[in-house]
């Protein structure tokens, strides 16, 4: 083709047409530019058909961690109800004739949760640059929202719940009076009281002011976890939505 062009440009010169010649160079220029821009075209098109390809995978890879996210707030809000459940038989019974020592001591608010955020495809979002790879506002803001405000909101209260219930099973487990139980112990081991008098001791232990306000504490604790897990369960269920209709643009 290019020997094509340039037999045509001699001729043009050998016969003296020199304005025919600067005509038909510029038409030549004009033709090449023409290629340069439907060979960017193509290649943009090429770009964004592999850009948008890449944004749906993450994109459908983030709706299954938000769902195991909900999944697995939704197990920790049962967990903080049952918790909280057991904290008001403790609270409300004024004697425990019907239940043992380690029973009793199983029912004391001494569990926490350290659940956080499933990261995994927002860090692929943000290592393949996120305010360049999505075209939705809404969207950007509310996964940057959810990954950022809310992961430091949990991690907030489940610091502030981990520390008071390790000091509360401090209280209970190294006191001077009750000897506690060895958890998960497999193997039976003597303890210096017997059962009787260690349901004794354990009765006053959970009785005093003391323990009663810790329960009391523990379960206003559980009920702002409860309420903060359920308004992040409520995000990802709707970030859910918007990631959906946003795959459904890009058809």
């Amino acid at each position: 083709m290019i020997k094509f062009f340039r037999k045509i440009r001699q001729n043009l010169l050998s016969e003296g047409k020199t304005g025919k010649y600067f005509k038909y160079a510029i038409g030549e220029i004009i033709l090449v530019v023409i290629g340069i821009l439907i060979a960017l075209g193509i290649n943009n098109w090429n770009l964004n058909r592999i850009e948008t390809k890449q944004t749906k995978t993450i994109l459908n890879s983030m709706i299954l961690d938000l769902e195991s996210d909900i999944s697995n707030l939704e197990s920790d809000i049962v967990f903080f109800e049952n918790d909280i459940q057991k904290s008001r038989i403790v609270l409300n019974s004024e004697k425990f004739d019907r239940i043992t020592e380690d029973s009793l001591y199983n029912l004391l608010p001494t569990n926490s949760s350290s659940y956080s955020l499933n990261r995994h495809s927002f860090e692929k979002l943000k290592n393949s640059g996120i305010n360049n790879i999505l075209d939705s506002d809404e969207l950007y803001e509310s996964i940057s929202a959810y990954y950022t405000d809310n992961a430091d909101i949990l991690n907030t209260v489940n610091s502030w719940d981990f520390d008071y219930s390790l000091k509360a099973t401090d209280f209970w487990r190294l006191g001077n009076e009750f000897e506690g139980p060895i958890l998960n112990d497999t193997i039976i081991t003597r303890y210096r009281d017997g059962d009787i008098i260690r349901k004794t001791k354990l009765v006053q232990l959970v009785s005093s002011m003391k323990s009663r306000n810790i329960i009391r504490y523990a379960i206003s604790r559980k009920l702002t976890c409860i309420n903060v897990y359920k308004g992040i369960k409520f995000d990802a269920e709707n970030l859910i939505k918007i990631i959906n209709q946003e795959l459904g643009l890009k058809k």
